[in-house]
């Protein structure tokens, strides 16, 4: 909101605009300097009744005194509501939680939370903090390097995504977040771990690329995210109090390569322990 054109000098201070004698504010000057709305709010202001000189303060500290910290994180915060957000904060709690409790290692969760948030090492992030850097996405140049663009819209990675995410691809394709996208397969969809387990390697293969490393096609990259996530699953079900006898276990090659190069959606109906058709085991 813009202020009208004060009539008093500029070099006046608060102190012009109270009535010492009557220990209030100036309505009239107030009013006459001030819109409305802005009047309204500067004379609910209470006065004090001691008289003091005025001193400068810092409101996020209790002592009022301005740390590097404070100010640190009211910048993070006010980027970070710059940032689209899910409308619904509860059901993104809930979301939030769901991640957390994926059958994923657990960097994989980190990297799932820290591109949710946007916090991730990407050249529109770096252009925010000033380094001199071109933020354009190294692979299509078409749009900035953004979480949402580097690890889901990016289109070298409709490739990856239309294999088991088509539906995803389709559904989601407006999604103005990463942590939309996210939300949405959660709604519909029991393959989250796979989501995550593939957009994580599809960071470890742009990292390698950005410091000139060779990277596995994408394809393999998929590959790669299946079998962790069934390897991840197996191990879950070992751990489980009805295995406890279980010592070693051995994957079965076989059911293992059928779940890489087929639907994962074939192996959603098995048997809640899948241990006696999946694994060969050595009781203790």
């Amino acid at each position: 909101m813009l202020s009208r054109p004060l009539l008093l000098d500029i070099q006046e201070k608060v102190s012009t605009l109270i009535d010492s004698g009557r220990h209030c504010w100036s309505q009239e000057l107030i009013d006459a300097n001030f819109f409305p709305r802005e009047a309204a709010l500067m004379k609910a202001i209470p006065l004090s009744f001691n008289v003091c000189a005025d001193v400068m303060t810092w409101p996020l500290n209790m002592d009022g005194v301005y740390s590097v910290r404070s100010g640190y994180h009211l910048l993070l915060d006010m980027e970070l509501n710059e940032q689209p957000r899910p409308s619904d904060l509860s059901s993104t709690k809930l979301l939030w939680k769901d991640m957390w409790s994926l059958k994923v290692p657990n960097r994989v969760k980190t990297l799932i939370w820290r591109a949710g948030w946007d916090s991730l090492p990407l050249k529109s992030n770096l252009k925010k903090r000033k380094i001199p850097i071109d933020a354009m996405c190294s692979n299509c140049g078409l749009e900035p390097e953004t979480s949402l663009h580097a690890i889901w819209s990016c289109p070298s990675l409709m490739q990856v995504w239309n294999v088991h995410f088509s539906w995803l691809v389709s559904e989601a394709g407006k999604a103005s977040s990463f942590l939309d996208v996210v939300k949405f397969c959660s709604e519909r969809s029991t393959l989250v771990d796979l989501l995550a387990m593939t957009i994580s390697q599809i960071w470890t293969r742009r990292n390698k690329l950005r410091v000139g490393e060779a990277g596995a096609p994408l394809g393999y990259s998929l590959r790669q995210a299946k079998l962790i996530v069934w390897d991840a699953k197996i191990h879950f079900q070992i751990r489980q109090p009805g295995n406890r006898g279980i010592r070693a276990a051995q994957l079965d090659y076989e059911e293992r390569t059928k779940y890489a190069y087929s639907s994962p959606h074939a192996f959603q109906n098995r048997s809640s322990n899948p241990l006696t058709s999946t694994i060969k085991v050595t009781s203790q």
